[in-house]
């Protein structure tokens, strides 16, 4: 079995905290709109078949102004040297700011991080809130079209269609899949729509 260790690290309130929950697929740590919520170092451990990844979800990384922010950094400058890789989590809605600078120059100071440049690329954004997008993927439900498309395509013909290019459409589509996804685009919680024969 594999086994690693890896930090979550970020100035504060970026979502660290949310991202060790969602890979835990459970509240582990506490999450609130108020910055240095986090103030332990919160260990997590996830396990699949063949490996085993211990997370730590630390403070913010920030300026301190005072001793409470010093020992603040210290638990995640901590684990940044005791971790085999070291997770940095910034703010997509906001450009790259000298918060994230600072926790990239201590990365740096660490010797924690190999490279650093920044790249332009496009990336989708929602057309209504012109907020980038976050693409995640989720297990979804499929079928095997070949065991009922005969079947499919013969009921198809006896839809009465408005329009009439609708029949077309379906029957292409139904005749030249062979798998259908039937869960997508659901929002979370939506039951499934299944209908199968007992014999």
């Amino acid at each position: 079995m594999k086994s690693g260790f890896v930090s979550i690290v970020g100035r504060p309130n970026v979502g660290k905290s949310t991202l060790l929950n969602t890979i835990m697929e459970r509240k582990i740590a506490i999450t609130s709109n108020k910055a240095q919520t986090t103030r332990n170092n919160i260990m997590a451990v996830y396990h699949d078949e063949d490996s085993q990844i211990v997370f730590f979800d630390t403070p913010g990384i920030h300026k301190p102004k005072h001793n409470l922010g010093k020992a603040l950094n210290s638990k995640a400058y901590y684990s940044i040297e005791d971790s085999d890789v070291i997770v940095l989590v910034v703010d997509i809605k906001e450009k790259l700011g000298t918060g994230d600078k600072f926790v990239i120059d201590k990365l740096k100071e660490c010797g924690a991080l190999i490279k650093s440049q920044t790249i332009s690329h496009s990336y989708p954004h929602c057309w209504r809130c012109k907020h980038p997008v976050m693409y995640r993927s989720t297990p979804q439900w499929f079928v095997k079209v070949s065991m009922f498309k005969d079947l499919a395509l013969e009921n198809i013909k006896k839809v009465s269609w408005y329009p009439a290019s609708g029949e077309k459409r379906i029957s292409n589509m139904v005749e030249n899949r062979s798998e259908w996804c039937i869960s997508r685009q659901r929002a979370w919680g939506v039951p499934i729509p299944i209908l199968y024969c007992k014999k």
